[in-house]
């Protein structure tokens, strides 16, 4: 990500990379982006938190009866290949479906 020009700027940088780290913030933006099933491509100015509209995310859900359990996905720059990395997070999303399906005994849900 670094290698694309809009990262060379060290505090816009820096200012992401703190963002990372807010973890309740993270949690947030992910609980929005997974009230929809399916993959979402969030591109810039579609990212609610202004350090991150240098960024693209690519997200998908994953499901475990039916039930949209959790989500996971990229970050990276605008410039993105985005056929191949819409592939790989709705490949890894559908393995991790999958995989939870083959659970034989129950998941515990808080509510």
């Amino acid at each position: 990500m670094l290698d694309h020009p809009e990262f060379w700027d060290i505090e816009s940088t820096r200012t992401l990379l703190r963002t990372f780290e807010q973890k309740e913030r993270l949690a947030d933006l992910m609980a929005g982006l997974a009230e929809e099933a399916g993959v979402r491509v969030t591109i810039g100015e579609e990212n609610p938190y202004a350090e991150m509209r240098e960024c693209t995310l690519i997200t998908s859900t994953y499901m475990f009866r039916d039930q949209v359990l959790g989500i996971l996905g990229i970050v990276g720059p605008r410039r993105l290949p985005y056929p191949d990395v819409i592939n790989v997070v709705e490949e890894t999303a559908r393995n991790v479906t999958e995989t939870l399906s083959r659970v034989r005994q129950e998941l515990y849900f808080p509510s």
